[in-house]
């Protein structure tokens, strides 16, 4: 990890950056499961720095976050710190489950009820498939269904608005008193 907080964003911003890119080429629309694994890796890479990159903001050491969490990009995502993504990430990702086709809603998701648990599954997914590589393990096939197309509409306009304004996600930055009550209330 670089010890300048702000290359955090800069990669997080590349990892996404390049997921995105894949998944928008003809290769990857030939062949999605020769990519799926390769994506999959650089979306965790770049949630992981993102994730990071506010805690690092909001007084975390960089020693710290790797000694308590790893490459855990759920236990990053659930730390109170990171309300502010969560918040952003809820309504991001109903957008992004809205936008898909039918068919494929019914086939993969509303498992859990409600846009947050489903969002907090494919988190748990991609901890694993992170976790399965730092072990030199294959990943399980079921962990790579994780679609990385809602991931990158939930979380890429997170990133590109925290490259705008890196403090915009810090809890001293809020200005407008609905936002930050719906921070203190938050639950998930």
């Amino acid at each position: 990890m670089p010890r300048d907080p702000n290359q955090l964003l800069v990669n997080a911003m590349r990892c996404l950056t390049a997921a995105d890119v894949l998944l928008g080429s003809a290769d990857y629309g030939a062949d999605r499961k020769t990519f799926l694994l390769p994506v999959t890796l650089t979306i965790g890479n770049g949630l992981e720095l993102l994730f990071k990159y506010n805690l690092v903001l909001q007084g975390h050491t960089l020693a710290l976050l790797r000694e308590r969490y790893d490459r855990d990009v759920f236990r990053l995502w659930k730390q109170p710190e990171n309300a502010a993504i969560r918040l952003m990430a809820r309504e991001n990702f109903a957008h992004a489950v809205a936008a898909l086709p039918d068919e494929f809603i019914r086939a993969h998701h509303h498992r859990y009820g409600k846009p947050i648990a489903e969002l907090e599954h494919y988190l748990m997914t991609l901890a694993r498939v992170l976790q399965s590589m730092k072990l030199r393990a294959p990943a399980e096939s079921k962990d790579l269904t994780c679609c990385p197309w809602l991931l990158l509409d939930t979380f890429m306009p997170i990133a590109s608005l925290q490259t705008l304004n890196p403090k915009w996600l810090t809890p001293d930055h809020f200005r407008i008193g609905g936002f930050r009550e719906q921070l203190k209330n938050l639950d998930i």
